[in-house]
């Protein structure tokens, strides 16, 4: 089974970005995903960076990003800044690394 791959992309690929790495790190590691590739880049970076490398799985902390710009779900990685939500939001990008075979 391949590893998930996850972009966070956020406005300068820097603070948001770092935090909510950080938190999606913990959340996943709770829920038993240990083996996953997370990667960082600017918003305006994303879709070139979606194209080439076909993540499973992006999240936008900054700014918007539509979905039907991309080849995989692009959600919003408000809950994971704000602490808000944070459950709801782990259980929709793990549903699609479901879908998608990369965890059990």
């Amino acid at each position: 089974m391949a590893k998930p791959f996850i972009y966070l992309a956020c406005g300068s690929a820097a603070m948001s970005a770092m935090l909510c790495k950080s938190r999606l790190e913990e959340a996943l590691r709770k829920r038993g995903i240990k083996n996953f590739d997370l990667r960082i880049c600017r918003v305006a970076e994303l879709y070139e960076n979606v194209r080439r490398l076909k993540p499973d799985v992006a999240i936008v902390t900054a700014g918007s990003f539509a979905e039907e710009d991309v080849e995989c779900p692009v959600f919003s990685g408000v809950p994971l800044m704000m602490g808000v939500g944070v459950d709801a939001f782990i259980d929709k990008v793990v549903d699609v690394l479901k879908e998608k075979g990369k965890v059990p």
